[in-house]
């Protein structure tokens, strides 16, 4: 499966510290800002041996423009139910606002 959206984004929400965090996510991930590869998920090949909280943070400070951003993820599942369930969402670590 392939996920993609466009986020635009003023020069405050880009400075700092920010993440992507998807708190839904059972599959192999890879995930694309603006065409670059910034973060691989692997999935061993039986479910049990994965992490069973489906959450999955990535850390984009220093990734993301003033302007527009091209986010994309791309999903691999080999099990009989997965991909993506939950929405995604960028934010601030509480730590990085002080």
């Amino acid at each position: 499966m392939w996920s993609k959206t466009e986020v635009t984004l003023d020069r405050e929400q880009v400075e700092g510290m920010v993440h992507l965090r998807f708190p839904g996510l059972f599959a192999e991930a890879w995930l694309y800002v603006n065409g670059l590869l910034v973060a691989h998920r692997p999935q061993n090949g039986m479910w049990w041996n994965n992490d069973s909280s489906f959450e999955w943070d990535v850390d984009l400070t220093g990734k993301l423009k003033t302007g527009a951003n091209d986010i994309t993820v791309r999903t691999h599942c080999t099990h009989h139910v997965g991909g993506m369930f939950r929405r995604p969402f960028l934010y601030r670590p509480l730590d990085a606002r002080d």
